[in-house]
């Protein structure tokens, strides 16, 4: 009798090429994957992976079903319990035939986590991987403080005290379902307990590069792809550009948005430099580790470096460029001028990827959680960071809200223990007065 052959279910989102490029270093390491995408993979990443022509039609259609509803008032209520129905019969499909599952974006198949629930009752093994909004406090989102800025302060108050007790509430029951939870340090500090460090896995890529393109480009190309300009800081970064245009430095440059991942990724392989965002909170994100892979340097502003350095062992961090917002145009002008240092950024990224972040690298260490077998060294505590600077926005950005939120509803509308670190450390920084008095 054969081996047994091993199944995998990884959905149900594709977030930056993430789930194909796991699958296919899955599927090279002799496991079977099967990818569903219940937005019906929009942005059309490509993935060598096995899958399923039943999988990829219940995702096609769900994704149809998704874009209905955006188009109609009032369309989520309307089309949820067919979208959820849809999800059910992926659900019993995946049950049947595969063993483990890895879940993507904080999200599962059933309502309430059922399926969680039900998968830890038969011993199914479960990977729940957060990617970054999924566990960050919505009051320190960036994108939060956009999708509610046309409301009036009572309102904003009142849904983002919604938004933290469901985020907390679905943190908390993912927490004691999962086997294992990977998350970002800078992200997940609301997670209940000790977790996988997103790090200690990484996030791989499956970008193959056509051409050594940075030895043969003599001008460089700046590339930019936002998925919201504003939380990106593009404006920030279009304007430092023209700036340095201005003062003399020689470059090409373009702002890509809204194409599919297989035109960004030509853009890529022209690229020799590629500014990620202005207010992240890790150091290479979906389209920095495709850049990466490319070969091209990636610049990533932020304020959380130094304490991810910190918590996080340095051999498990990529090479990329990071600096703190106010020094974007220092740290560009270096890169454009230093054609030597930016080709040697890109190599040693290109170098990261194939060793430490490959496909078949990255699948590897999901195989150990899988199989209850993670190293020592990959757990990680929410405190442990001490970030509190949020993503997609300066930090004095989030001061007002949080003030807000805990002069109406108390210090427990963050989330969090007032007198835990965590807890601590917030109301120290956005809420002095409250926190000293």
């Amino acid at each position: 009798m054969g081996k047994p052959e091993h199944k995998v279910f990884i959905g149900p989102r594709e977030i930056a090429g993430f789930s194909a490029s796991l699958g296919s270093g899955f599927n090279t390491l002799g496991w079977k994957p099967f990818l569903y995408d219940e937005t019906g993979n929009q942005l059309h990443y490509k993935c060598a992976a096995s899958s399923c022509r039943y999988l990829r039609t219940l995702g096609i259609i769900n994704g149809w079903l998704h874009r209905r509803a955006a188009l109609i008032r009032g369309g989520r209520h309307i089309f949820s319990p067919i979208t959820g129905a849809v999800n059910v019969f992926a659900f019993v499909w995946a049950l049947y035939h595969c063993h483990s599952f890895i879940y993507i974006f904080g999200k599962s198949l059933l309502p309430l986590h059922i399926d969680l629930w039900l998968l830890k009752r038969m011993k199914r093994p479960v990977v729940q991987v957060y990617l970054g909004s999924d566990s960050r406090p919505p009051y320190l989102s960036g994108l939060w403080l956009d999708m509610i800025s046309p409301f009036d302060e009572a309102l904003q108050e009142k849904i983002t005290r919604k938004e933290v007790r469901r985020k907390k509430a679905q943190l908390n029951r993912v927490y004691s379902y999962a086997t294992y939870i990977v998350d970002n340090p800078l992200t997940g500090i609301l997670q209940p307990g000790p977790f996988i460090n997103w790090f200690a896995m990484g996030f791989p890529n499956a970008f193959a590069k056509t051409a050594d393109h940075l030895s043969l480009k003599t001008v460089p190309y700046i590339v930019h792809a936002p998925s919201n300009s504003r939380i990106k800081g593009t404006a920030l970064v279009e304007q430092t550009l023209r700036e340095l245009k201005e003062e003399g430095c020689i470059f090409d440059f373009s702002v890509l948005s809204g194409l599919s991942n297989e035109c960004v990724r030509k853009e890529l392989e022209k690229a020799t430099i590629v500014i990620d965002q202005l207010y992240s909170d890790t150091p290479l994100a979906g389209l920095a580790s495709e850049a990466a892979a490319a070969g091209c340097a990636v610049l990533v502003g932020g304020y959380g470096w130094s304490q991810l350095t910190e918590c996080v062992d340095t051999s498990m961090l990529p090479p990329s460029i990071c600096f703190s917002p106010e020094n974007l145009k220092e740290t560009l002008r270096s890169v454009i001028e230093d054609p030597d240092a930016c080709a040697s950024n890109g190599q040693q990224l290109a170098t990261f990827m194939a060793s430490v972040w490959s496909p078949e690298k990255v699948a590897g260490r999901y195989i150990s959680l899988l199989e209850a077998n993670p190293s020592e060294n990959w757990w990680i505590r929410a405190d442990a960071a001490g970030y509190i600077g949020g993503m997609g926005a300066e930090p004095n950005q989030f001061t007002s809200l949080i003030v807000r939120l805990c002069n109406k509803y108390g210090d427990s509308a963050l989330g969090c223990d007032s007198q835990s670190p965590v807890g601590k450390r917030l109301l120290a920084r956005y809420n002095p007065d409250r926190h000293d008095s």
